[in-house]
């Protein structure tokens, strides 16, 4: 169903001052959050990353933003292209993202969210209640699988360039815009719930507060006329 004009201004003024206030917000605090960020992507890339062994992962300023830098060394034995790499303490590894790429799922969500019109303010709650995290989620499946995808690819394009990699083309997908796809997927399916939730407590709140309706009396019982008297049996022989 299409939005009429005056409705559809409003949505796009809200998308609008959302993106400005979330993304201002965003940035004003991009060193705080991420760095608060980085001992959880430090843990998440130990269980997902088996390759390598990460030595620091840390925020630094480089040409004008906030990079993340990871420095890691081999942590097994692998051979790619007939070539065996072994795990050397002494090789060190850097793969580095922007801090930015954090902040972009966060920016997104918050204006769509603030975008899209709700029945109630209590919707609206309960929306970002169920979108935090779901937008977590994309984060933590996007710059630390970045950050291990793009260090494997190191390797791979030196010595095994044919090679698929499953963890390189999902990373080349999430930078590729997937993180917005995801997001607004996410986005969309906490709207969803949050819309149905809320229509199903509203319709349980009106039954407990419907009172029920008496039974109208019916009309009076009429009374039956007596039967007539049973004539006596016969006493023919």
């Amino acid at each position: 169903m299409l939005l009429r004009p005056e409705r559809a201004a409003r949505v796009v003024l809200r998308l609008i001052l959302g993106a400005v206030v979330v993304g201002g917000f965003g940035l004003y605090f991009e060193e705080t959050l991420v760095r608060q960020a980085l001992p959880v992507f430090h843990a998440w890339i130990a269980i997902i990353d088996d390759a390598y062994r990460t030595v620091s992962l840390t925020l630094e300023p480089r040409t004008g933003e906030w990079m993340i830098v990871r420095l890691a060394t081999p942590a097994v034995v692998h051979v790619l292209g007939g070539h065996v790499i072994t795990a050397d303490s002494n090789t060190l590894l850097v793969e580095s993202a922007s801090a930015g790429i954090v902040l972009q799922p966060l920016v997104l969500a918050g204006a769509l969210l603030c975008a899209w019109p709700a029945r109630t303010a209590a919707e609206h709650v309960l929306r970002l209640l169920l979108a935090l995290p779901i937008i977590a989620l994309v984060v933590m499946l996007d710059v630390p699988i970045m950050l291990y995808g793009f260090m494997w690819n190191q390797e791979v394009m030196a010595l095994e360039p044919d090679r698929f990699s499953l963890v390189v083309t999902w990373a080349d997908f999430m930078n590729a815009g997937g993180r917005f796809a995801l997001t607004v997927a996410g986005v969309a399916g906490a709207v969803f719930l949050a819309h149905s939730l809320t229509l199903a407590l509203s319709a349980r709140r009106r039954r407990r507060a419907t009172p029920l309706s008496p039974v109208p009396p019916g009309p009076p019982a009429t009374a039956l006329p007596d039967a007539p008297p049973s004539p006596p049996p016969s006493l023919a022989a």
